[in-house]
């Protein structure tokens, strides 16, 4: 495992790095407060602006914020840190003191420095102690002054460095600044992103055209709306803030990003959320948000090879990355690559050794490439017994092939599961688990539940919102558990004619993927077998392979059937 942890890690500090030789790159460093606590917000945003500000120079490739943010108060050395990210040339650091924090008549001082790596020379440093009225200026300066010392050009900018800074209220700036410190990663915590809208809304009622809190608004509503919350006021909210941006600032790159999130989840409209990432990309290279974006939306096209190149291009961005390891190794997971994959996932592990997330698809990994349930089960307790907690038993929740292969199969972990409080929209799962284990009058109840949840989420209106297209074919399950067999052929078949692979070729396969399991439950064998031998054709596999109808009890309706057997040899060699 560190071996090719090691690998791959050197990969990616610069050994093959395809960006252009004269592409100098740089680290922004997060700046130290030198304030209270409460105020780090304030130097996070100081470090965001310039960051924001110098990627948008085509020539030179600024690190992304997530693999610097971990060097916040690190004891590491400059040198250190740029062997780290990959060989950076320089390095901007910088502290930041306000006088009386919150205080828009306040003074702050900053402090930053560019640093030439190889020698340690100060390239260019100086210290500002201005009015508070004048933070935009100076961030601005700033960026200018280090540009200059690099020798390039800041997009639009000219003599006047702080020309093209909108003047704001610092009020305003204040509400934006705590709603970016709210969240990192705003669809993982519903919550928090609540409470970040929040703090944009604020900014807004003080200064309307705020166009940075405008952006910050629709994509957060775009990305609660994704998580099921309101999702019509939601839509109204992202739409209304996308067509002022683009009213009082249409070269701006973020509201691209904003439109193409825009169209990606509240349409499934691919084809135009890839413009408007391309877009925003062509503005600001050094996104590897951005460039996520484009591998997201080409694998909805069907395109995984070129989605896995713009996932390694954004790694390059941030060797260090564990979210990005993650994407790429969930990728290969899916692509079949499995002992690619196996090499990112241990390098999760080594980058991260708490990561339930990546530890649950490691064990996925290892139940396919095994088809046994011996090494998965030994990571499943040793990860129990290791962090102490049943954590790991409940990150399943959208990979519910884990739980019914390992979980509901072993009666002490079923049982630290029923003593363990389960929230309301893992009641599937809960059914799941009470009718592998012969609980069939608990599983019913659990069934009965989340099928007036779901009925409820999809009624209301003539037409369903696409984001609500896969709670059809979780439906057309439910119904299939329940014994209602027209109902769950119904919804089965129109998840699967809603999104189409055609249209959408990771959705869409889910959705092929639970017509399947319909089929198997309410006794269609017939088509069954024709469709596990489509999905099994398909060059990628999102939670069907041989091994897993092996293991997974969901297909043991059909396993005596000696069309079972034939269907297993004849897609066992494509899956190794």
């Amino acid at each position: 495992m560190i071996a090719a942890a090691i690998f791959i890690l050197l990969k990616f500090a610069g050994e093959d790095d395809d960006s252009p030789p004269d592409r100098m790159k740089i680290a922004v460093l997060p700046f130290a407060n030198l304030g209270p606590s409460d105020d780090e917000y304030f130097s996070d945003g100081i470090t965001d602006a310039i960051t924001a500000r110098l990627a948008s120079v085509q020539s030179i490739r600024v690190m992304a914020r997530q693999s610097v943010i971990r060097y916040k108060s690190s004891d590491k050395s400059i040198e250190q840190i740029a062997e780290e990210l990959g060989g950076v040339e320089y390095i901007i650091e910088g502290t930041v003191q306000r006088e009386r924090p919150s205080d828009p008549s306040s003074r702050v001082r900053i402090s930053p420095k560019l640093i030439f790596v190889k020698d340690g020379t100060h390239v260019w440093d100086d210290t500002y102690d201005e009015d508070m009225v004048d933070i935009f200026a100076i961030q601005s300066d700033i960026a200018e002054k280090i540009a200059n010392a690099l020798d390039v050009a800041l997009p639009g900018s000219g003599e006047k460095g702080g020309e093209q800074v909108q003047a704001r209220d610092l009020r305003a700036y204040e509400f934006y600044l705590k709603g970016n410190a709210l969240v990192e990663q705003p669809y993982y915590d519903i919550d928090k992103m609540r409470a970040s809208a929040e703090m944009y809304k604020k900014a807004l009622e003080i200064e309307p055209d705020y166009v940075e809190a405008l952006v910050a608004l629709a994509i957060s509503s775009c990305w609660l709306a994704f998580q099921h919350y309101e999702i019509d006021s939601m839509s109204v909210r992202a739409k209304t803030a996308i067509d002022r941006v683009l009213e009082i600032d249409p070269g701006n790159p973020e509201v691209y990003q904003a439109r193409g999130t825009y169209n990606y989840v509240f349409y499934k409209d691919y084809k135009a959320a890839m413009s408007d990432f391309k877009i925003a990309y062509d503005r600001n290279p050094s996104s590897l948000e951005l460039q996520n974006s484009v591998g997201f939306a080409q694998r909805r096209f069907g395109q995984w090879e070129k989605a896995m190149e713009s996932f390694l291009r954004a790694k390059e961005l941030d060797p260090g990355n564990v979210s990005q390891n993650f994407v790429i190794a969930e990728h290969l997971l899916w692509m079949r690559r499995y002992d690619e994959a196996e090499q990112y996932f241990d390098l999760g592990m080594v980058l991260d050794p708490g990561g339930l997330y990546n530890i649950n698809k490691l064990i996925e990994l290892y139940l396919i490439v095994d088809g046994t349930k011996d090494r998965a089960r030994e990571l499943l307790y040793e990860t129990i017994n290791r962090t102490g907690t049943d954590d790991i038993l409940y990150i399943s929740v959208g990979d519910p092939m884990v739980q019914r292969v390992l979980v509901f199969s072993d009666s002490l972990l079923v049982r630290r599961i029923v003593d363990s409080r389960w929230p309301v929209e893992r009641h599937l799962l809960h059914g799941e688990m009470y009718s592998q284990i012969g609980e069939m009058e608990l599983a019913r109840a659990y069934y009965d539940s989340i099928m007036v949840m779901l009925e409820d989420d999809l009624s209301g209106t003539e037409e369903i919102s696409p984001i609500l297209y896969p709670n059809i074919s979780r439906l057309g399950f439910v119904y299939a558990r329940l014994g209602m067999k027209e109902k769950a052929l119904e919804y089965g078949k129109l998840a699967v004619a809603k999104l189409p692979v055609s249209r959408d070729a990771l959705q869409g396969q889910v959705h092929m993927d639970k017509l399947a399991m319909i089929y198997a439950i309410t006794g269609e064998h017939d088509k069954v077998f024709d469709l596990l031998d489509q999905i099994l054709a398909m060059p990628v596999s999102i939670s069907i392979t041989p091994e897993i109808l092996r293991l997974d009890p969901v297909w043991d309706p059909i396993r005596e059937d000696p069309r079972f057997d034939r269907l297993l040899e004849k897609y066992a060699e494509a899956s190794n």
